[in-house]
């Protein structure tokens, strides 16, 4: 089963700006980077705290969805155990879907590879976030990372 890449409405942010895309663009490729090179102290900075966080989900490779997609607490376990797997993420394109509901909407085309998945063969998946920003600093409150897309 894939990660969804849909969501319903996220609640308003009532102290956040509306985010630009340039911040939400180099959030994601820092998001990539980090993820990549194990920096968990990056990615902890690039996610929303409770209770703005809602989730990141991903499909296989580090299949994650459902309620322990929502679990702030786990988060940096499961990218410390996804980095021992050699995952890595490189964005391959990007989007900023503009502002609605107080956060910033964006999706993208990443390329995966992990050492668990397929021998290490990169993968290219899509994935959708949405973030609030504040000061020109963009915070993830969701991401999904999706799974190969099987051509019929």
């Amino acid at each position: 089963m894939a990660a969804s890449l849909v969501w319903p409405a996220l609640p308003a942010a009532s102290s956040e700006a509306a985010c630009r895309a340039q911040d939400v663009r180099t959030a994601v490729t820092a998001f990539a980077r980090a993820f990549s090179d194990g920096d968990l102290a990056t990615v902890d900075r690039l996610f929303a705290k409770e209770p703005g966080f809602k989730w990141y989900s991903s499909a296989l490779p580090g299949k994650r969805i459902g309620a322990a997609a929502q679990r702030r607490a786990t988060l940096l376990d499961y990218f410390r155990r996804r980095h021992a797997r050699g995952d890595a993420l490189v964005i391959r394109s990007f989007t900023f879907h503009g502002n609605s509901g107080g956060v910033g909407h964006f999706a993208a085309t990443v390329r995966r590879s992990a050492r668990d998945y397929r021998g290490g063969r990169p993968i290219q998946v899509p994935a959708k976030g949405a973030a609030t920003c504040v000061a020109g600093y963009a915070a993830f409150v969701v991401m999904s990372i999706g799974g190969p897309q099987h051509r019929g």
